[in-house]
């Protein structure tokens, strides 16, 4: 079998540069798809912007790589962060969401 090079994550970006990193799209786009995990603000910043500021510049970061979109998650429960990211544009989609963990969340002190 070929090794094709774009579907393995080393994807070109607007300028034709290889060696960004990113998620594939399967069919006819095969563009990276950007992903945010795991922003947080400190309950003391919130309010203060800097959370707009975060997700403002990872955006830029991505768009910069060549993403046409960026994705996270947000669990249904935690409104208030749903609230947040639609007030920057950002909409619900249907999908499912699937793991399976591989070691233990517990910590051995």
């Amino acid at each position: 079998m070929a090794k094709d090079d774009d579907a393995a994550g080393d994807v070109p970006d607007r300028q034709g540069r290889r060696g960004a990193r990113g998620r594939q799209r399967s069919g006819w786009l095969r563009r990276p798809q950007g992903w945010i995990h795991y922003l947080a603000v400190a309950a003391s910043h919130r309010g203060t912007g800097l959370g707009t500021e975060l997700v403002r510049r990872a955006e830029s970061m991505l768009a910069a790589l060549g993403c046409p979109k960026v994705q996270l998650q947000v669990r249904p429960e935690n409104t208030s962060v749903i609230e947040f990211y639609e007030r920057l544009g950002y909409a619900t989609y249907q999908a499912v969401s699937m793991g399976k963990r591989l070691e233990s969340d517990e910590i051995d002190l």
